[in-house]
């Protein structure tokens, strides 16, 4: 595994690049290995391809082509559910894929296979209606 350097937007809280993890498939192509928490546009298992800069680090170039996977991102609500709800909570989304946690900004990240998407987005959308969190599509191409 080797880190790559996906750049972000100028406004994204200060941060300008994400680091991911990908496999090398050959000599300048990467198999995304970790899920995102800020790059849009970018999911695990995705194939991209990558140029060195002058200190030698990886970086993400462009797109070969997506894998199977959507991610998506989200933060408790400020009226933040108890520890045994949030448990609840997560329990359930993780049912539908890998999740991660940045707990900088108590942000998680959400891996999910392509065919569970739509089923994921409608709890998504309602747990978001109920003001339990606020949710959004990192990547997700169907």
């Amino acid at each position: 595994m080797e880190k790559i350097h996906v750049p972000l937007n100028e406004d994204w809280h200060n941060f300008s690049v994400e680091t991911l993890w990908g496999e090398k498939i050959n000599k300048d192509v990467y198999k995304i290995a970790s899920i995102p928490f800020f790059a849009k546009g970018i999911s695990f298992d995705d194939l991209i391809k990558v140029k060195l800069d002058q200190d030698k680090k990886l970086f993400y170039d462009k797109h070969i082509s997506k894998g199977d996977y959507c991610t998506y991102r989200f933060l408790f609500d400020d009226n933040d559910p108890d520890a045994t709800s949030r448990r609840k909570y997560l329990d359930l989304l993780s049912s539908y894929g890998d999740m991660e946690y940045y707990d900088e900004s108590d942000l998680y990240a959400l891996s999910v296979p392509k065919k569970k998407v739509h089923e994921l987005y409608k709890i998504l959308n309602q747990l978001e209606k109920d003001e339990i969190l606020d949710f959004e599509e990192g990547d997700c191409i169907l």
